[in-house]
């Protein structure tokens, strides 16, 4: 894949940009969901467009996979040359046994297929923080909720 062209922005705008498409199916759910940042985050080198998919991506799992009534929270902070973007739910959590396939394209563990979708989501978030040299994880538990970790280099 060539390389993607990279400008200055400004990683909490491309999370309140991205959170407004996602406004009418949080209320729709009663999910409530928060932002905090710390105030001292500088402007990284992103692609504004790609990032945005990243976290699309990421943030439709945490409402589709929520509680109606429940809580995404995203957490922006700045460690030493690196974002870290954390963006945590309160939904049905992911068994540990699927943890190290999730990041598999059209891995899925419905595999009764009842959901929507193709297991793609996750594995295109991947390639896209990799693309900016960053770095994705989940932890989570079931019935407790997950956590989605994005490093990304200032």
């Amino acid at each position: 894949m060539a390389e993607m062209a990279l400008a200055k922005c400004d990683i909490v705008d491309v999370i309140e940009a991205t959170i407004k498409e996602f406004r009418a199916e949080l209320d729709q759910q009663d999910i409530t969901l928060t932002l905090t940042a710390s105030r001292t985050l500088p402007d990284m080198d992103c692609n504004v467009h790609e990032l945005k998919e990243a976290l699309e991506r990421i943030i439709n799992n945490a409402i589709r996979y929520n509680r109606e009534g429940g809580q995404i929270t995203i957490h922006c902070s700045h460690a030493g040359d690196e974002i870290v973007v954390e963006i945590q739910d309160t939904g049905i959590g992911i068994d540990k046994a699927y943890l190290p396939h999730i990041f598999e394209r059209f891995y899925r563990m419905d595999t009764a297929h009842t959901t929507r979708g193709f297991g793609l989501g996750l594995a295109i978030a991947r390639k896209i923080v990799t693309l900016h040299h960053g770095t994705i994880s989940v932890e989570s538990e079931l019935n407790q909720g997950t956590t989605v970790r994005i490093t990304l280099p200032v």
